[in-house]
């Protein structure tokens, strides 16, 4: 994932729109928070952080910043995008595959940080 460029993932949203826009139809009434038990800290670091961030402001700009949607923006609905693009890269057949993989990723570069001693990058990033 660390390889794919902005543009093509930018590209891919008009891809995802549909279950995009049923994600937010379903959940915008309700305070969701995240994506199958993902959340944006967890998949931050997945792709390059100026696509984060360029990921944010598309769905910043297409569902609002409303502050009463951030939540449901950023912790959702990012998810949700890298999760279907991990679908693609990977050929996972569902999302739950997807999210599997992603959190035993996640868990694979903890341990990895833990038994090298370095910190996140985006512990880093905080100060």
């Amino acid at each position: 994932m660390d390889k794919m460029e902005k543009e093509e993932v930018l590209s891919s949203f008009s891809k995802y729109k549909c279950d995009l826009d049923n994600f937010f139809k379903e959940h915008r009434i309700s305070r969701t928070d995240n994506f199958m038990s993902i959340q944006h800290v967890h998949i931050i670091d997945i792709v390059k952080r100026n696509i984060s961030e360029a990921m944010l402001a598309r769905l910043g700009k297409v569902y609002g910043t409303n502050t009463a949607y951030a939540s449901l923006v950023i912790n959702a609905l990012l998810p949700l995008w890298i999760a279907r693009l991990f679908m693609d890269t990977f050929n996972f057949g569902t999302a739950e595959e997807a999210v599997r993989q992603i959190k035993d990723q996640l868990a694979y570069s903890t341990y990895l940080n833990a038994l090298n001693n370095e910190p996140l990058e985006s512990d880093l990033e905080m100060w």
